[in-house]
């Protein structure tokens, strides 16, 4: 199976009046002295992603997310998946943008139970041998966020 990570930063987390919390992440900088986020940023060096919950918005830890935190984004094809991809745009032969969408309420929660409901990830992606594995636009992925050790040091 053939898997593309990206790495991002929650930029803040927001608790609605509604009982829903949103995430808003986007992709870690070159700057700092990390090479591995200064590898992540010359392939994805643009992008957002919100991630929308019922009531607390919990990583694959269990802890709530939190502002300045890193994840690592692991995406594949997957017939099961909870995420479609939307949108593919190719602008030259190595650059282009992405966009992947929850797909049908399949893997969110159901109404008034908490946990995740949908989200939104979008990505520019510069010299990356990975956007011709984003082919097929509305094809099922399967999309993991893992929490990343700090790494701005």
């Amino acid at each position: 199976m053939r898997q593309v990570r990206a790495k991002f930063r929650v930029l803040s987390v927001t608790k609605k009046w509604d009982g829903f919390t949103n995430v808003e992440l986007g992709p870690v900088l070159q700057r700092g002295s990390n090479p591995e986020n200064a590898e992540f940023w010359k392939f994805t060096p643009s992008g957002d992603c919100t991630l929308t919950f019922m009531g607390p918005a919990l990583d694959d830890r269990g802890q709530e997310y939190q502002p300045g935190d890193y994840y690592y984004i692991d995406m594949h094809k997957d017939d099961d998946g909870g995420w479609g991809l939307t949108t593919v745009a190719h602008h030259g032969e190595e650059n282009g943008s992405v966009e992947l969408n929850t797909r049908g309420g399949k893997y969110t929660a159901g109404h008034g139970e908490e946990g995740f409901r949908y989200g939104k990830l979008g990505m520019g992606l510069d010299h990356a041998p990975a956007l011709g594995w984003f082919d097929n636009p509305g094809g099922p992925w399967a999309v993991k966020f893992s929490f990343a050790e700090d790494s701005d040091e």
